[in-house]
């Protein structure tokens, strides 16, 4: 069988907290060798990439997106969508359930499923809905959604009002072993800026701390209640981070996330009424941000997310208050991601961790320890690559991002998964 022999490669694993330099070797789908001595190819027919020193890590999984596809195609499809995952070093996505027709039954799934299997580039892992149709009034039947291939349900950027309905979301999710992922924002106090200096300045509707605070205490008593699992996404405040830090010590099965864009991006950053700023949830001070920073560092917050919501020109290009919320994400997630290393906010290791092993645990998978055996998901990183971002080179058919121009340190020059590269940097195309 012909092998693929990565040489040299740095290999970071935050399963084991280890690095070193090796040489891994791929047959098939799977890693068959890993040792610390250069692997000579055994045949003519063998790939031996040189990597210098360059990093290999277990596959990128980005717990939160929106592929928009059925419904909303001019936004984005499953096939640009996974395409520019793997352009970001990203193998595997979950898919937000907001589409058309919502996933909240097995044959959307199965209709997702099948468009993924056409297109190449990151693996697809659809998340169902909370909710029929992610109204909030009655559960979809959790048992069928996982039978065909959901590890988690969520009302994506919404959530379940009813505190009844989410205790009841969170024991039904118990029954089939599957976690609930929610928003916790208290809908009544929804704004598009955070509250304080900036909203009274900029004259914005504004959505205080607590918004998310008063959420966070009743999910988190909701899943203490029923000792069921329960992931709390787009995390922003500093009132937020203290509150899962709080439950997580008393043993509740708590986790959270947080965006790349609220480790980055201030209110500030509003002062120009800049549509592509504007996220869900709002865009927060400088001490949330680095709260949520300092939530990352001392494992409070378990996965970084790229919450990847592309939108069409035409909903973007608005003024802010009638522009759609998003970012499309998944092309800058590792750069950003980088730059906090470089930063010192988060040590290697910690940042590796939050894009690799901590989703996998959210989920309930296994991390993807590097040993032979295992699966071949794996990103490449040079972390002396200097890019730009730019809205030529995207794939993602959404270019609605903030970070137009920036220039990067380090990025993916090869993304594999199942043993295929689906990404490299060296050729910068990808099948759509």
């Amino acid at each position: 069988m012909t092998k693929t022999i990565l040489k040299d490669g740095l290999l970071i694993d935050p399963v084991s907290g280890k690095e070193r330099v090796v040489s891994l070797t791929i047959e098939g789908e799977c890693i068959s060798a890993i040792t610390e001595q250069s692997t000579p190819a055994s045949n003519t027919n063998d790939v031996v990439l040189d990597l210098n020193g360059q990093w290999i890590i277990p596959g990128i999984v980005d717990l939160s997106c929106a592929l928009q596809e059925p419904g909303y195609e001019q936004n984005e499809t499953i096939a640009t969508g996974l395409a520019a995952a793997a352009k970001g070093g990203i193998t595997a996505v979950c898919a937000s359930p907001e589409t058309l027709p919502i996933v909240d039954n097995a044959a959307v799934v199965v209709q997702v499923q099948e468009k993924a299997r056409t297109a190449t580039g990151a693996r697809l892992i659809p998340i169902g809905a909370a909710t029929q149709g992610l109204k909030g009034d009655a559960l979809a039947s959790y048992g069928e959604l996982k039978e065909h291939g959901c590890p988690a349900v969520t009302q994506g950027t919404g959530s379940i009002q009813s505190a009844n309905m989410m205790r009841r979301a969170l024991e039904y999710a118990k029954a089939f072993d599957i976690v609930v992922i929610h928003q916790a924002l208290e809908h009544s106090m929804k704004g598009l800026c955070d509250e304080g200096p900036w909203s009274t300045r900029l004259g914005l509707p504004a959505s205080p701390a607590q918004a998310e605070l008063i959420a966070i205490e009743r999910d988190v008593a909701l899943a203490e209640l029923t000792d069921s699992r329960l992931h709390l996404t787009r995390v922003s405040t500093a009132l937020g981070v203290d509150a899962i830090r709080r439950a997580k010590a008393k043993g509740i099965k708590v986790t959270c996330d947080t965006t790349i864009n609220h480790l980055h991006l201030t209110t500030a950053a509003l002062s120009g009424y800049d549509s592509n700023y504007k996220v869900w949830p709002p865009l927060r001070s400088e001490s949330d941000v680095q709260a949520v920073r300092e939530g990352l560092a001392d494992g409070t917050i378990d996965v970084i997310t790229s919450d990847h919501r592309p939108v069409h020109l035409q909903d973007k290009a608005l003024e802010f208050m009638q522009a759609q919320f998003g970012i499309s994400g998944f092309e800058s997630l590792l750069g950003l991601t980088l730059d906090l290393i470089e930063s010192g906010a988060l040590t290697r290791m910690q940042a590796i961790g939050a894009l690799t092993a901590g989703p996998r645990r959210v989920l309930g998978q296994e991390a993807n320890v590097l040993a032979p055996g295992q699966t071949a998901d794996l990103t490449i990183i040079d972390p002396k690559a200097s890019w730009i971002l730019d809205e030529a080179s995207m794939i993602s058919k959404g270019t609605n991002t903030p970070f137009l121009g920036k220039v990067f340190m380090g990025r993916a020059s090869r993304t594999i998964v199942a043993g295929q590269t689906v990404f490299s940097a060296t050729s910068e195309k990808i099948t759509i």
